[in-house]
C-alpha cells in the first residue's frame, strides 16, 4: 500500500492534504483542505503544506518540532557479579536470577565502592530474598526493589552515594 503525503493544487488555489488511505489522515481524522488565500500571507501556506495532519494529531506538530536533546555525561556505575537469591515463597521453593548496577554520582567512589563489594552483595542479597515471586511480578514490584535496595546500600555505607540500580538482567523460576 502506498503511504505517502499528496500535495496537489485544486482550481481555485486550494491545497489537499492526506494521504492514499481511502481519503482519511491519521486516526481516521477527514483529510483537511485550506485555501492559501485564506490566510492571507503565502508564508504560512507554504509552511501548511510541508506538515501533514497538523490538524488532525496536534501532537505530531509539537513531536516534529522538538530538537533532539543533547544526552548528558552518563554517571559511572559499578557492575555486581550475578546474583541467584533463594526467595521468600512459603509453597515453592523459587529463585532470582539477576544481575544489578549501582549508579553513583562521583567517578572517584568508584574504587572505595568496588573495596565495599561484599557488603553491597550482601545488602542485595538481603532485601530481594524478603521478597517473593508474586510481589515481584507485581505492577511496581520491581521498581519497589530498586528503591528498597538503593535505600539499604545507602544506609549500609552510612552515606548516599548510590544514586541508581539497574537491572541488567533478571529472571525467576
Amino acid at each position: 500500500m502506498l503511504i505517502g503525503l499528496i500535495i496537489a493544487l485544486a482550481a481555485g488555489g486550494v491545497a489537499v492534504r492526506g494521504k492514499l488511505m481511502g481519503g482519511k489522515g491519521k486516526k481516521g481524522h477527514a483529510v483537511s483542505s485550506k485555501r492559501a488565500s485564506d490566510t492571507g500571507d503565502a508564508e504560512s501556506s507554504s509552511k501548511s503544506k510541508g506538515s501533514a495532519d497538523e490538524e488532525s494529531t496536534p501532537t505530531d506538530e509539537s513531536a516534529d518540532s522538538e530538537e533532539p536533546k543533547e544526552l548528558g555525561e552518563p554517571k559511572p556505575t559499578l557492575p555486581l557479579d550475578e546474583f541467584v537469591i533463594n526467595l521468600a515463597d512459603q509453597d515453592e521453593v523459587r529463585y532470582l536470577k539477576l544481575n544489578i548496577e549501582v549508579e553513583f554520582k562521583d567517578a572517584a567512589q568508584k574504587e572505595v565502592l568496588s573495596k565495599m563489594k561484599a557488603q553491597i552483595r550482601d545488602t542485595v542479597i538481603t532485601v530481594a530474598s524478603r521478597r517473593d515471586m508474586a510481589s515481584l511480578l507485581s505492577a511496581g514490584g520491581k521498581d519497589r526493589l530498586k528503591k528498597d535496595i538503593k535505600r539499604e546500600i545507602n544506609e549500609t555505607l552510612g552515606v548516599k552515594v548510590v544514586s541508581a540500580v539497574y537491572f541488567t538482567a533478571f529472571a525467576m523460576q
